[in-house]
């Protein structure tokens, strides 16, 4: 009962942030009103994105130039972000209404939903807080608090919703592989196997399609991100309160990182556990019949070559490989910034 309250509300959430496209069998209309609203946002964040860095720029002068360049990189990545999430929800509105109906099914059978749901909320309040904490205090200006709260709150948390909805189909994935190892020893009908590991293949594969070039802008958003708090706290490590926001809201993003390069390797490892599972019934292959071994045979091969791996467009893979990914970058580009911000002190 609860996590059926708690779909229904991550659903409604999502549809409020232009996120996925209602329904629009009972109400057809409701289709162009969140085309249009969805165009509206985009182009609200091509006109509106490079006004608010000028913005900033032009009110925080004292800031050192490095220090801002790092800030426009990070809103530029968010603001990137979103467009291509509101151009997904436009132009491929039938696969997003699949996948949702797809996690509808699956999330009433998972018994930590309620679990993720919290930890989803509780990081959600905490980027909010931390945006007004950080953000609306620095100054008395109310245009550049307006675009602070549009742009960083209302986008930040778009990011984080859509990127908990990403886990959750990652997660769907993942149970689905492991239920289907569980019962491959035990299966009679191979050619059913492949066919129900087909079927997972074509899931993972439409999460790629859906959601690479997000997943690969989001996690750059991420990196983006780690390198200007922790420029910000090497700036202004004399204050007890920054330091102690802007590190906890690194771990709000690194825990996001962490816990979705997490899931994805564990869906990644399924697809071994069936290979070696293929290959242990293919060693006691006396004990089934020619058209049950070239079904193994097959079933195997397939799983070599269609790995369960969600990639983020060919960049890289969504698994532990991932954070060392993240951490090589955010120390490449560290020790850069630290090193000219030296040189202009």
């Amino acid at each position: 009962m609860m996590s059926g309250c708690c779909v229904r509300f991550l659903l409604t959430f999502s549809i409020v942030l232009f996120l996925f496209p209602p329904e629009t069998k009972k109400y057809p209309k409701l289709g162009t009103v969140f085309n249009l609203l969805s165009w509206l946002i985009i182009a609200a964040t091509i006109i509106g994105g490079p006004l608010t860095i000028v913005v900033k720029d032009s009110l925080f002068t004292t800031i050192p130039t490095s220090s801002k360049v790092v800030y426009d990189i990070s809103l530029l990545f968010l603001f990137m972000s979103n467009i291509c999430i509101s151009l997904v929800a436009i132009f491929k509105k039938n696969e997003l209404r699949e996948a949702m109906n797809e996690l509808i099914k699956t999330t009433s059978y998972c018994k930590r939903f309620n679990t993720y749901f919290s930890v989803f909320l509780f990081i959600l309040i905490v980027n909010t807080f931390f945006i007004i904490l950080t953000q609306l205090k620095r100054t008395k200006d109310e245009y550049y608090r307006l675009t602070v709260f549009v742009g960083e709150g209302f986008m930040t948390c778009r990011i984080v919703t859509y990127l908990f909805i990403i886990f959750l189909l990652i997660n769907s994935a993942r149970r689905k592989a492991r239920r289907f190892n569980e019962t491959l020893l035990k299966s009679i009908c191979h050619k059913r196997s492949r066919l129900i590991y087909n079927n997972i293949s074509d899931f993972v594969e439409k999460i790629n399609n859906l959601f690479g070039i997000t997943l690969l802008l989001i996690i750059y958003f991420f990196i983006s991100n780690f390198l200007r708090h922790a420029v910000y706290i090497s700036l202004n490590y004399t204050s007890f309160l920054i330091t102690i926001v802007r590190g906890l809201w690194i771990i709000s993003y690194g825990f996001q990182a962490i816990y979705l390069a997490h899931v994805g390797d564990d869906l990644s490892k399924e697809t071994k556990i069936t290979i070696s599972t293929c290959y242990k019934m293919i060693h006691k292959a006396y004990f089934m019949d020619n058209y049950g071994y070239n079904d193994i045979y097959l079933l195997a091969q397939e799983a070599s070559h269609r790995k369960l791996t969600v990639s983020a467009f060919g960049f890289f893979n969504i698994d532990n490989t991932m954070i060392m990914f993240i951490m090589t970058n955010l120390c490449t580009y560290l020790i850069v910034v630290l090193q000219v911000l030296q040189k202009n002190m």
